[in-house]
């Protein structure tokens, strides 16, 4: 099993409030980095287009509250994997990561890592700007 994760990120809000955002999958589109294309969204689902690379559906397989949001591709991928959103309360503060734990083929590792770390990254740094800025 392969981890890839984005760097832990401190974010001014309470892990309550980025918990209730990151449970509503509708919200990810928010989050998603140039290059994707035709995002659709229910509260429990998401799917998307990566531009160059195919589509992807997720939905949410579980919920701790206010500490993680656990996410489970739907349909064909090439590989299996579980996608994590990891919330820390600290106050008025948290830390937020998300993580990948993927099941892959030393050549579709070679191929994947990169661009999974370069999205899941991107994603945590979009969530730390939308609530800088809210």
């Amino acid at each position: 099993m392969e981890t890839i994760e984005s760097p832990l990120l401190e974010i001014k809000a309470s892990g309550e409030s980025i918990y209730t955002f990151l449970s509503d999958c509708n919200n990810h589109k928010l989050l998603m980095p140039e290059g994707i294309e035709s995002f659709a969204a229910t509260t429990d689902t998401c799917s998307y287009s990566i531009k160059g690379t195919g589509n992807l559906a997720l939905k949410v397989e579980e919920r701790t509250p206010n500490s993680q949001i656990k996410l489970l591709p739907t349909g064909k991928v090439p590989f299996s994997f579980e996608f994590f959103w990891l919330i820390e309360s600290n106050g008025e503060n948290c830390k937020v990561q998300n993580k990948i734990i993927a099941k892959m083929n030393p050549f579709i590792k070679a191929l994947a890592q990169k661009p999974l770390q370069n999205f899941i990254t991107e994603q945590a740094l979009n969530l730390q700007k939308y609530y800088h800025n809210k």
